[in-house]
């Protein structure tokens, strides 16, 4: 058998990525294992065999899945992070483990992408308050120089510089706004700031944030975008907030109906207001968004599940999204 082609880096775990052989013999069963490159040992995810096929398409999508692990990440400064459970690297192996095919890298992306690239570049205008964090994400090859300069409203200017090295794959820069603040000479004066990314030198984006205030009533959330990265809303007021409990009741002879547990959660039912063009495109995503997480005043970050969602556009004047969302788990009192 021989190996023709296969899925090239960057590439999508969610589309149709395969390692393609020709020349297999009808009359004889094929195995193909499929492998996790990591940096110890390699997990074997799989084997699937094939009968009766002169060629094949062998997809691992299905077993990469269940080893991605995405989640908010937030630095303590502003720094370049290689999110690991976005990244994943797998290979295949045959003729009894004596082949085997080049590493390849994939991500949590909706779709493949062309490195080097700025995934959620377009997003370019964004807000942010004193205690939040925000991410920008990108890929990038291996030993590649990616560049950060903040160019805050005062006319102070913040760098960054970090080599890619040996890994390659879907890196996201964390922005920290207290710890930019720290490093102001008059942090009160400072109402927004510029942030440029080069990769190898290259601009790559521009992206522009308010600093704004929230009330304390704020609650902020975090999902999984369709790029990959984590993007984040702050809505200023719940409209609702609803605890709910479900009560079992089991019948006895002796002493009627006992209560033999209770199960309880709280919704928060949210709702934007008015946003401007591009941050309701950004928002609209939450309402497909597979993983969200409420995110506390401290960088904590809890789970929660998406009970429903509606992103609605009236034009250019008028774009809001309302959610209502819930912990992950209920809870049980006994």
């Amino acid at each position: 058998m021989k190996l023709i082609s296969y899925p090239q880096d960057f590439c999508s775990v969610l589309t149709d990525n395969c390692f393609r052989f020709g020349e297999l013999n009808p009359e004889q069963a094929t195995e193909i294992k499929f492998w996790l490159a990591t940096d110890s040992d390699p997990i074997h995810l799989g084997t699937k065999r094939y009968v009766g096929q002169a060629e094949v398409a062998a997809q691992p999508a299905t077993y990469l899945r269940h080893h991605l692990a995405p989640e908010p990440h937030f630095a303590p400064s502003c720094a370049f992070v290689y999110p690991a459970g976005r990244n994943l690297r797998a290979y295949v192996s045959w003729d009894n483990d004596t082949a085997r095919s080049v590493k390849v890298g994939y991500t949590t992306s909706q779709s493949d992408i062309a490195a080097p690239a700025v995934v959620d570049g377009h997003y370019s205008h964004r807000q942010i308050a004193r205690g939040e964090n925000d991410e920008v994400g990108f890929v990038v090859p291996a030993d590649t120089m990616m560049t950060m300069a903040m160019k805050l409203s005062n006319g102070q200017v913040i760098s960054l510089n970090k080599s890619s090295s040996t890994q390659a794959g879907l890196w996201i820069l964390c922005v920290d706004i207290d710890w930019v603040m720290e490093r102001l000479e008059n942090p009160d004066e400072v109402d927004s700031f510029e942030l440029e990314l080069k990769i190898a030198g290259q601009l790559e984006t521009t992206i522009h944030y308010d600093i704004v205030e929230r009330p304390s009533t704020a609650l902020r959330l975090g999902w999984l975008t369709p790029e990959g990265t984590i993007g984040y809303h702050t809505f200023q007021t719940p409209m609702e907030e609803r605890t709910e409990a479900e009560r079992v009741e089991v019948e006895t002879t002796s002493q009627g109906a006992v209560v033999a547990g209770v199960k309880g959660y709280t919704t928060h039912r949210l709702r934007s207001g008015t946003l401007a063009p591009e941050q309701f495109a950004l928002l609209r995503t939450l309402a497909t968004s597979p993983m969200v997480w409420r995110i506390g005043a401290k960088g904590e970050q809890e789970q929660v599940a998406l009970l429903s969602a509606k992103a609605v556009s009236g034009g250019a004047t008028k774009a809001e999204v309302e959610v209502v969302v819930r912990s992950k788990h209920k809870q049980r009192y006994w």
